[in-house]
């Protein structure tokens, strides 16, 4: 079947609202829309597609990228997602997951876009352009966090800011093990000065990284130290589940106090985002004054050891962290906590992700080092939704929002 001239249009317009000339050939009917259940199957043959080549395999995906049940946010479902259509098969996919902003003065519905996808041999065209038209005509206030440089041009091109990157605080558990197999250029670390790159070249030379590793292991036990006597009257337990949503909640309020934006938390938000269907995949560490809660740390144990990135290097991730940003024994604790968990878990490493300015001195004092971050935080919020701009470092973003904490 021949294309008309507004299919053809549509097909070929560029994100900057330009066309290309149309091609004579004949070629698939492209057209955007919402998805809805009844798209189901071609969603389902879509990540088939890109997970299995086509072929049979388990389907990872339905049209939701969050599951629905006990959703904290029923005012934003069902969450919209959009299609890319080539005649009767998907070929892009954007899904969206509700949440609630804090502004600094009130809570404001949104979204965060999440499972932006286009199969290989329609990408470098105008389809991510599409789906982000077809999603924004669905969501009002809305927030991403990408690394790729042209998913963060897409998104700039339909009005999001981009807020800046989220800073990385590295600890290290094994330094020998992580002196031997580091590469700055391998793991994104390209904004390293280069005095620091060539020291780390020189920690690959057997007896200079023995040295240093021994130093750095005898800092980091007196650190630990530090920290014990910083956190005192405080405790730290490690659980499979996460604590009562009152107390949660209770933490919440604390935290709102300071804050000039964030994503909400509550007690059911973190039962939903981390247990749930995601039960055994997170464990939680409580941090107590007394009997209440002053912390929470939400980790999760390195799954995948064949990133050829990390060279095989076991990394630990906190995921979220909730805690007053003023309470700087319950952040010492708490990070002291994650220190010792990811020991007992084996791993060289721990990375935490988050924007909030004043963490970076307390994460130094808890022996966390600030590395260049590469996941960038971006918003677009139409005329009214919120009250004022969203400044990075009076924020609360962590690597576990926008569901999206793999490394």
């Amino acid at each position: 079947m021949r294309q008309s001239a507004a299919a053809v249009h549509c097909a070929l317009a560029s994100a900057d609202g330009s066309s290309l000339k149309p091609s004579i050939v004949d070629t698939p009917v492209i057209r955007v829309a919402a998805l809805h259940e009844s798209d189901a199957e071609a969603v389902a043959r879509f990540f088939r597609n890109v997970w299995h080549g086509g072929g049979e395999g388990e389907d990872r995906k339905t049209l939701s990228v969050a599951p629905v049940e006990n959703c904290p946010f029923p005012e934003g479902q069902p969450a919209p997602v959009a299609g890319v259509f080539a005649g009767e098969q998907i070929v892009g996919y954007l899904g969206s997951i509700p949440t609630r902003f804090w502004d600094g003065s009130r809570l404001v519905n949104a979204h965060w876009l999440k499972g932006f996808m286009v199969l290989e041999e329609y990408r470098n065209g105008p389809i991510g352009y599409l789906l982000l038209k077809q999603m924004m005509s669905q969501v009002s206030l809305s927030a991403s966090m990408v690394v790729a440089p042209a998913a963060r041009r897409l998104l700039e091109a339909v009005g999001f800011k981009d807020i800046g990157v989220v800073p990385n605080y590295v600890s290290i558990l094994r330094p020998a093990n992580v002196l031997h197999t580091i590469d700055p250029e391998r793991l994104g670390l390209g904004a390293l000065s280069a005095s620091l790159k060539a020291a780390l070249r020189l920690t690959k030379l057997g007896p200079i990284r023995r040295l240093a590793a021994g130093s750095a292991a005898v800092v980091l036990r007196l650190v630990d130290a530090l920290n014990r006597m910083a956190s005192l009257g405080l405790s730290a337990a490690v659980q499979s589940s996460p604590p009562q949503a009152s107390q949660v909640d209770s933490l919440w309020q604390a935290m709102m106090k300071r804050l000039k934006a964030a994503p909400y938390r509550s007690g059911d938000y973190i039962q939903w985002r981390y247990a749930n269907a995601n039960l055994g995949r997170y464990e939680f560490i409580c941090v107590r004054r007394r009997q209440s809660l002053a912390a929470l740390v939400v980790v999760r144990r390195p799954e995948r050891l064949d990133d050829p990135r990390l060279a095989g290097l076991r990394i630990g991730l906190v995921v979220d962290l909730m805690v007053d940003p003023a309470d700087a024994a319950a952040i010492a604790r708490g990070l002291l906590a994650a220190r010792n968990w990811a020991r007992g878990c084996d791993c060289d490493a721990v990375l935490l992700t988050l924007s909030h300015g004043g963490l970076g001195r307390l994460a130094a004092r808890a022996g966390y080092i600030r590395m260049p971050g590469n996941v960038h935080f971006l918003v677009r919020a139409p005329a009214g939704t919120i009250d004022h701009s969203i400044d990075l470092k009076q924020s609360w973003v962590t690597r576990g929002d926008a569901w999206g904490d793999d490394l």
